[in-house]
């Protein structure tokens, strides 16, 4: 994910590139009367990280829940749909841009949260006080995690 210098623009980066693609996404598909498609799980995943975000940056189940639903089915959409990076075309370049940023906007918070907090308006959760250490004491939280997200 680069340098700690890129890890705190990338909150940056999510935030003011996605609504702008959004935007452009809503009135081509508006034009084409396919405007119900931008109800798919895909936009809902991005607007509740964007969410996450800007409003309970700190929220550790919240960043839990957001965090399995940006990694779970999002990237899998990537192969399964053959999205391609074609940076040419705006409706590809979105396609691909609205399953994966979230992926790495998540890893980077999660991986790398003091990076990423660095001129956030808010400190991003730790890892630390996991809710799962409140539901499975004693148990090593990331691997409940790893065994639980996917179930």
């Amino acid at each position: 994910v680069g340098s700690p210098l890129f890890r705190a623009f990338i909150p940056y980066l999510y935030c003011s590139s996605m609504p702008l693609l959004l935007v452009i996404r809503y009135f081509q598909y508006k034009t084409r009367k396919w405007h119900y498609f931008l109800l798919d799980f895909c936009y809902f995943a991005n607007i509740a990280l964007a969410l996450y975000m800007l409003l309970a940056p700190g929220s550790g189940t919240t960043f839990i829940i957001v965090f399995a639903l940006v990694h779970g089915p999002l990237p899998w959409s990537v192969i399964f749909f053959r999205n391609s990076v074609v940076f040419h075309s705006i409706d590809k370049f979105t396609s691909f841009y609205i399953h994966m940023m979230p992926c790495l906007v998540a890893f980077s918070i999660r991986w790398f949260p003091l990076d990423c907090s660095r001129w956030w308006v808010g400190e991003f959760y730790s890892g630390e006080n996991l809710a799962v250490q409140r539901w499975f004491p004693g148990a090593n939280p990331h691997l409940v995690l790893g065994i639980g997200m996917p179930l």
